[in-house]
């Protein structure tokens, strides 16, 4: 079964939320041993990376595991703090080396 893709600027709410209930209906469908995720990539266009600001919220339907992994992508003043507090971190060059 093929899904079908929207493409727009800005993707309404109601949208978005009615592709994740198309994904969980799937996935119910096919129960499998292992825990599914979903991810969500975000393209930014016309963003001035000197302005760091966002607006907007976005209130996920469940809360946060406490059991979680992350790894900080960084660059090397955030690597050295990330270090620092014992949290997992790559720089860029340690991403390259992934795509090897």
């Amino acid at each position: 079964k093929k899904r079908k893709e929207i493409k727009m600027a800005k993707i309404q709410g109601d949208d978005l939320q009615l592709a994740l209930d198309n994904i969980k209906k799937d996935v119910a469908a096919k129960k499998r041993g292992f825990l599914e995720t979903i991810d969500c990539q975000i393209k930014l266009r016309s963003y001035d990376k000197k302005d760091k600001r966002f607006t907007g919220v976005v209130k996920l339907p469940h809360d946060i595991r406490i059991k979680s992994n992350v790894c900080i992508l960084g660059d090397r003043k955030d690597c050295d703090k990330a270090k620092a507090l014992g949290i997992p971190c790559m720089d860029a060059d340690e991403m390259k080396k992934l795509k090897k």
